[in-house]
């Protein structure tokens, strides 16, 4: 739908301006039928090299991943939605992660999948960073001779001061494994009554 005083020039020149690709394929052969201009920038080719080339999309979702991101589209195509977040391979040996929006709809009475790609790579590589490192601390908690735990802080609040004053603490969210050859507990069951 567009607003009086707009025109597909004006659509097609935001499509472009976004970091996202808006496209359609045929729900048969998912074959693309239109990508937006942002093609190149996500994906790494422009829109006119992906709609020359109906099997490139396919050829260029990471190994991995491939029959994934394909089921999940065919399952797109018959009226499934689809979310679905996977690495995709661009020019240069260069691996995006992608996420991959669809669902299926009409365009003159013949079924056809719409959707999006939008390169997630910062956000997946940060949260990657993250539990590799949270992986790390865990290892290093758990090699300690001692037992290690976190506990949720209640009623955090501040001052007249504007200092932080916390609470009285809260439950337990972890202990390590090394309370079983402390203590004689598992993890488990300390975390479900350490009162026991």
């Amino acid at each position: 739908m567009t607003r009086p005083g707009t025109d597909e020039g004006d659509l097609e020149s935001l499509l472009r301006d976004l970091d996202v690709v808006v496209w359609e394929a045929d729900a048969r052969s998912l074959a693309f039928r239109y990508l937006s201009g942002a093609a190149e920038r996500v994906l790494g080719r422009p829109a006119s090299a992906w709609l020359a080339d109906p099997g490139a999309f396919a050829a260029h979702l990471h190994p991995e991943d491939r029959s994934q991101v394909t089921a999940g589209l065919l399952r797109a195509a018959e009226g499934e939605p689809l979310d679905v977040q996977h690495r995709f391979l661009a020019p240069g040996d260069d691996v995006r992660w992608i996420r991959t929006i669809a669902r299926r709809s009409e365009r003159d009475g013949l079924p056809v999948v719409r959707g999006t790609c939008s390169d997630i790579t910062e956000s997946r590589t940060e949260l990657d960073a993250r539990a590799d490192a949270e992986e790390r601390f865990r290892k290093v908690v758990e090699r300690l001779p001692a037992i290690v735990y976190l506990e949720s802080v209640e009623k955090v609040r501040s001052d007249e001061h504007g200092s932080t004053v916390f609470g009285e603490p809260g439950s337990l969210l972890y202990v390590s494994p090394q309370l079983t050859d402390i203590l004689g507990f598992s993890p488990e069951t300390w975390i479900a009554d350490p009162t026991a």
